[in-house]
């Protein structure tokens, strides 16, 4: 029969206490009064009499009762947030038998409704919980904060790592791993230095677009095969440090295999022959014969690595860097061709009709349900006119027109250049199309607002939109951070070149906005979206005020997202 000593804990008035073991030292969790974790430890344990003294009371709150568990050396606690589906994940910090605090917190969105155990399993924590009345659980893998980054900051490099499947990577953060390198650090992994720069250029002749590489089995085995991370390490690179490309990627076993067996049957002779082949490029000139021999033996190592996982059954993780396709000259402005209407013109109707903005004005098919329904599947009205001022209306308004020359020239001459320097961008994404030259000239007296409004972009083309379309104003540099994930690769299928000039195009033209004393003096990108509407074309627009209050920019089309 077993020995069983009942002992009443002192000092402690909870109804549940949580309780782990870590180093000979037993650590106690608890909510206390306000919701605070209360967290203490006792090195000397008396079978038939001990206590839980000296309470560190933290700032963080719970409305649940915590968890605590033991994994490497280390105790963690898990707490819900206060009226969240949230799970907080911490080690505890401990000074002999005294708790100190938390640190490594981090924070998962997660429902629960009961209470949180950690149980620990191999290299993480299996955190088990109820949803809505149903066992759930969800796997932490600590961070190791002893965990030293195999690549060196700013050195071209490959990190291999063993997984057991495609899920275990999404449970270990996704495409964070460049900011929590320790997330791998019990699997099995493979470090090439020097000789696995070289060795890609040969695989690949130099050419290091990621985005263009096939299914070349050689270079997969390199470089990964289903991407889920590319960035630019640093947007304003200098020749003393240049940008590199971060890249994440898995292979499957099957892919790994198959990488192997590609490797494997590379001889030294063929990869002396590609390695010799190198032509000068942007990445790569003539090698030493060092280097080659750096990257012979680097192609030994990985073909060892990748069948010693493949025998297993392992996926493999891939975290490369190397540097980034350099900056290219950008495109020179093309022809500016500048229409400017007299005035007689300028207050006649356009002969070429709406432009580009008819796809907004076009219903696709679908009849109005009513004489007064003008949208019944358009942004803009099928009444919607424009004047060789480039004003739009409703055919038989009779808007004033009283402009003045001088102003007729200044927008359609801005709203030109602006259309040649957009027309160098070398991507169009789902919210740029092609753009051709916009305005909307105000009359003589009139003021340009503070600020850009969508009461004001309605106002200006004169109750022809929508009336329930949703208009958005937001800063055009802020757009373009955002449509193009600033120095993220967020446009798949384009090379990393293209997409760095991409940005540097859309900002240099920002910059030619702001800077043009003819403006207020910020740019602008509105989108018209046709509310609740499927299949017709929304509104864009790239514009400025004049200091006059007329609107010169660029204007496109795109599919509404409804």
């Amino acid at each position: 029969m077993p020995v069983f000593f009942h002992s009443p804990l002192e000092h402690t008035k909870a109804d549940t206490l949580a309780a782990t073991a870590v180093r000979g030292v037993l650590l106690f969790a608890r909510r206390g009064p306000k919701n605070r974790l209360l967290l203490s430890a006792q090195a000397h344990i008396h079978p038939q009499q001990f206590g839980v003294y000296d309470e560190l009371t933290c700032e963080e709150q719970t409305d649940a009762d915590p968890a605590v568990g033991t994994l490497g050396g280390h105790a963690y606690i898990a707490w819900k947030s206060v009226g969240a589906d949230r799970v907080n994940f911490a080690r505890v910090l401990l000074d002999g038998e005294k708790v100190t605090g938390l640190t490594d917190q981090e924070t998962f969105e997660e429902p629960m409704s009961g209470p949180l155990a950690l149980v620990p399993h191999g290299d993480r924590f299996m955190l088990a919980h109820t949803t809505e009345g149903k066992f759930a659980y969800a796997s932490v893998v600590p961070f190791d904060q002893t965990f030293k980054d195999p690549l060196t900051p700013g050195v071209p490099g490959c990190d291999l790592c063993s997984m057991t499947n495609e899920d275990e990577f999404h449970i270990v953060g996704g495409g964070n791993q460049w900011d929590v390198p320790g997330r791998y650090h019990s699997r099995e992994r493979l470090k090439l230095g020097a000789g696995w720069y070289p060795l890609l250029l040969a695989l690949k002749e130099g050419q290091l677009d990621v985005y263009h590489t096939g299914d070349l089995t050689e270079w997969q085995g390199v470089i990964g095969e289903q991407q889920y991370l590319d960035e630019l390490t640093d947007e304003d690179a200098t020749p003393e440090h240049p940008d590199l490309l971060q890249r994440f990627a898995v292979c499957d076993p099957r892919e790994v295999a198959d990488s192997a067996e590609a490797l494997g049957a590379i001889t030294r002779d063929n990869l002396r022959q590609r390695y010799d082949a190198l032509a000068s490029t942007p990445h790569a000139s003539r090698l030493s014969d060092a280097d080659f021999e750096s990257a012979w033996q680097c192609l030994q190592e990985l073909v060892a690595f990748l069948k010693s996982i493949a025998a297993k059954g392992l996926w493999c993780a891939h975290r490369v860097q190397f540097p980034a396709t350099p900056d290219e000259p950008l495109p020179e402005v093309g022809e500016v061709r500048i229409e400017t209407p007299a005035v007689g013109s300028a207050t006649a109707l356009d002969p070429k009709g709406l432009g580009i903005l008819a796809q907004a004005a076009d219903p696709f098919g679908i009849a109005p349900n009513s004489p007064a329904n003008e949208w019944p599947n358009n942004v803009l009205s099928l009444k919607a006119v424009r004047y060789g001022s480039g004003r739009i209306a409703r055919d038989g308004d009779d808007p004033r027109h009283d402009y003045d020359p001088a102003e007729l020239e200044r927008v359609h001459r801005i709203a030109a250049e602006a259309a040649a320097r957009f027309a160098r961008l070398p991507i169009r994404s789902t919210d740029l199309g092609e753009l051709e030259p916009f305005t909307l000239s105000g009359n003589r007296g009139d003021n340009a607002p503070a600020d850009l409004t969508p009461e004001f972009v309605r106002a200006a083309f004169r109750g022809t939109l929508q009336p329930w379309s949703d208009i958005q104003v937001e800063s055009a540099r802020e757009f373009g951070k955002e449509a193009l994930g600033g120095g993220q690769i967020a446009i798949y299928g384009h090379s990393t070149s293209q997409v760095k000039k991409h940005n540097a195009i859309w900002n240099e033209t920002v910059d030619w906005f702001e800077a043009n004393a003819d403006l207020t003096g910020q740019a602008w990108y509105v989108s018209v979206e046709g509310g609740g509407y499927h299949g017709c074309l929304a509104i864009r627009l790239v514009v400025c005020l004049t200091k006059t209050g007329s609107l010169t920019g660029v204007a496109t089309v795109e599919l509404c997202s409804g």
